[in-house]
């Protein structure tokens, strides 16, 4: 269906763009790994990240209403440390893992000199 968005896709997209809104700068950098990159990130160059008291009560209630709404769509309130290590333990995921860093460092190094930075 041309413009039918699954749930989950709907969410995480607003998800990230809600991260990429709150936190351009950290979204926008690798060098904040409890952070999700977002493209969309790059919109929102012309701002800081917030780190206000009122700001950061904002965003923690929000993203916990966005935990809410994933626990929703998964019909579960699993605990998320249980759900990491389930994958974690699967040697699949644990070759994919290693095989994608190897591979984004492998770019890195290819690329440096074009992006200016490594």
């Amino acid at each position: 269906m041309v413009g039918f968005k699954e749930p989950h896709i709907d969410l995480a997209q607003r998800y990230f763009s809600y991260l990429a809104k709150r936190f351009p700068v950290m979204c926008a950098s690798d060098e904040f790994p409890f952070l999700p990159r977002a493209e969309e990130a790059s919109q929102y160059y012309n701002r800081l990240d917030n780190f206000e008291a009122g700001s950061i009560n904002e965003s923690t209630m929000a993203l916990k209403e966005f935990q809410n709404k994933f626990n929703q769509l998964t019909g579960c309130n699993n605990d998320l440390e249980k759900l990491i290590d389930r994958f974690q333990l699967n040697s699949g995921y644990q070759l994919c893992y290693i095989l994608g860093s190897y591979e984004i460092k492998r770019l890195k190094e290819a690329f440096s000199n074009r992006i200016g930075r490594v």
